[in-house]
């Protein structure tokens, strides 16, 4: 089963066996920086654009995948065109940051392992805005340095500070969470829509955890983390949490789905006197999931 609405009318059903795919009369009023609407009017769906029938071919993931691109509605186009400058960081391995890599082509790679390459690409002034960010938790830190070696390989180390002694690390002596936070901060550093961070708290200092996710809410993308951590959600406002945190979970059908987690209503009154991660630790997945069933 699949489903996208976009202002509240459905543009795409797959049930059955089956999809329909309809185009909304839409008008847009202006557009943020990353070219996304501000605000939008409709009228109808347009019943000449309306595509159905049964699914005769094999796909993975989206029906929309297989579908030919002047098959698709305008908002479908820009739907499956968003998810195309997606960049997902979900395999950050301190040993794959730590390459010598030649180029990066404006990517980290899913694992990091493009980061050397990646910060020499990106130049100095991004490089200078990074280590700011850097200095705020690494009171020692001072630069970061990537040289372009005569094979074309580029190669990473940083500075640091004690007393009088300028200390040099090159990149297989930096601290695991220091390279995660450098590559974190040199992917939000990039032009995107949307930005996925698989277990954002592994390898990184507990007492650093609450700056991250200051820096993660206030950044330009859109920001999509995924963890297992209380302790990441205790560090959002209420507001913030209210409207972002999702829980996903399995139906007994199989089916995956997904809520808001404060749209329960036993988690919301627990906020009311709980940090968002204390109500998530304080819950029997088994009877929230037994909740939800009896909401639906």
């Amino acid at each position: 089963m699949e489903r996208l609405e976009w202002a509240k009318q459905v543009i795409l059903k797959v049930e059955n066996g089956n999809y329909s795919i309809g185009d909304l009369d839409i008008k847009f009023h202006g557009v943020t920086p990353l070219g996304n609407p501000l605000a939008i009017s409709f009228s109808r769906l347009k019943p000449d654009s309306v595509m159905s029938g049964p699914i005769t071919f094999d796909y993975q993931g989206s029906v929309i995948s297989q579908i030919s691109e002047s098959k698709l509605p305008l908002k479908l186009r820009q739907f499956k065109d968003f998810f195309y400058d997606l960049h997902a960081l979900d395999l950050l391995s301190p040993e794959l940051l730590r390459q010598k890599t030649k180029t990066a082509n404006n990517s980290l790679g899913l694992g990091g392992e493009k980061l050397s390459a990646f910060l020499h690409e990106i130049g100095e002034n991004a490089r200078a805005n990074i280590q700011e960010k850097l200095i705020e938790i690494y009171p020692k830190f001072k630069t970061i340095d990537v040289s372009s070696l005569r094979s074309g390989w580029k190669s990473l180390s940083i500075q640091e500070q004690f007393g009088d002694t300028n200390i040099k690390s090159e990149a297989r002596h930096i601290a695991d969470g220091l390279l995660r936070m450098l590559a974190i901060f040199s992917q939000l550093s990039k032009e995107q829509s949307f930005l996925l961070l698989d277990e954002i708290e592994n390898g990184i200092n507990p007492e650093l955890i609450e700056f991250l996710v200051d820096q993660l809410v206030a950044s330009d993308p859109q920001v999509l983390i995924t963890t297992h951590s209380p302790m990441i959600l205790n560090y959002m406002d209420d507001a913030v949490a209210i409207e972002g945190v999702i829980y996903i979970y399995k139906q007994p059908s199989g089916a995956t789905k997904a809520i808001r987690l404060f749209d329960i209503p036993s988690m919301r009154k627990k906020l009311e006197v709980m940090g968002a991660g204390e109500v998530y630790e304080d819950t029997m997945l088994t009877q929230l999931n037994q909740e939800i069933s009896e909401m639906v």
